[in-house]
């Protein structure tokens, strides 16, 4: 036995046209067969949308856009996904004129006029944070009160600042090793930070910047290394 609904010709318009809800989803709000709306919208006369139009209103949900998103970085992170994108950027590099190739590779360095420059490298982005200073003016900071143990956000910002200044300053002092004489191993990330040798003898190198820990090879139960040479550095000397 079929179930009968009692709803208005109005009510049932609003749901579909005004509220863009499928015949699918009104017939689960009503508990109904989706047949059943199908049956009432014909009796009542309320056209229906066509193919075309069903199909945006559905890619249109929120829900739906970020499945589809989801699915498509996991496509093109596989192995199948990457070896498509390589093939499709070779075919289309091979298809530009060498004119074609200039004027694309100007489009990219004009997007990308700021990779790997710091305001202490450009004017630009000088004012750039000039102008977000002012604006941030007086407004309470964010990570006040906070530390890299207890917020993500500081921690990863500080591990930004490390991979920055850090390594770049590390290396640089390893060339003066090396000027002196030393065989030089750069670690980073793991302890020590480098190690040196130099007449048979191995030194571990750390470059500490602030708080440095230097109880911390006392701790081994096995030390391998004939001294520990401490750098101190500043990371406001170097950005200055």
């Amino acid at each position: 036995m079929r179930r009968k609904i009692n709803i208005s010709r109005d009510e049932l318009y609003k749901l579909y046209w005004v509220d863009k809800l499928s015949k699918r989803e009104i017939a689960e709000k009503l508990g109904v067969s989706r047949a059943t709306i199908i049956r009432r919208m014909r009796e009542f006369g309320i056209p229906t949308r066509s193919q075309s139009e069903a199909n945006r209103l559905f890619l249109s949900k929120p829900e739906v856009r970020e499945k589809l998103r989801e699915s498509s970085r996991r496509y093109w992170r596989s192995e199948e996904g990457r070896r498509r994108a390589s093939e499709f950027g070779k075919k289309f590099w091979r298809s530009l004129t060498p004119k074609e190739r200039e004027e694309y590779i100007k489009k990219l360095r004009e997007r990308c006029w700021n990779r790997g420059l710091t305001k202490f490298d450009d004017p630009r982005l000088a004012e750039i944070g000039r102008k977000v200073s002012k604006a941030n003016k007086g407004k309470p900071s964010w990570n006040k009160g906070l530390t890299k143990e207890t917020d993500e956000r500081v921690r990863k910002y500080a591990e930004k600042l490390r991979k920055r200044y850090h390594d770049k300053m590390l290396l640089e002092e390893l060339k003066k090793f090396e000027r002196q004489g030393y065989r030089c191993i750069p670690l980073i990330k793991v302890i020590p930070d480098a190690i040196v040798i130099k007449d048979g003898k191995v030194y571990a190198v750390e470059l500490e910047t602030d708080h440095p820990d230097f109880d911390k090879y006392h701790n081994l139960k096995v030390n391998p290394y004939d001294d520990v040479i401490w750098i101190m550095k500043s990371y406001k000397k170097r950005r200055g």
